[in-house]
């Protein structure tokens, strides 16, 4: 699977209170793309992290 998009939630203009506690959501995907209304594991996943303290932060540019 690879990060499809990464969401830092305290940079949203706004924040449901749910989310509160929540500074990253990231979703995976596998190669094979999901269905529609798919159950979560098999070809997708949702991440959520409450801390940054392990969160690795790398440069992913494309050199052009």
């Amino acid at each position: 699977m690879f990060s499809l998009a990464q969401i830092f939630i305290p940079n949203l203009s706004f924040i449901d209170p749910k989310l509160s506690n929540t500074k990253i959501r990231t979703v995976f995907i596998s190669n094979e793309y999901p269905e529609c209304f798919e159950k979560i594991g098999e070809n997708y996943v949702i991440r959520e992290y409450d801390t940054l303290e392990d969160i690795t932060i790398k440069d992913l540019s494309n050199p052009k």
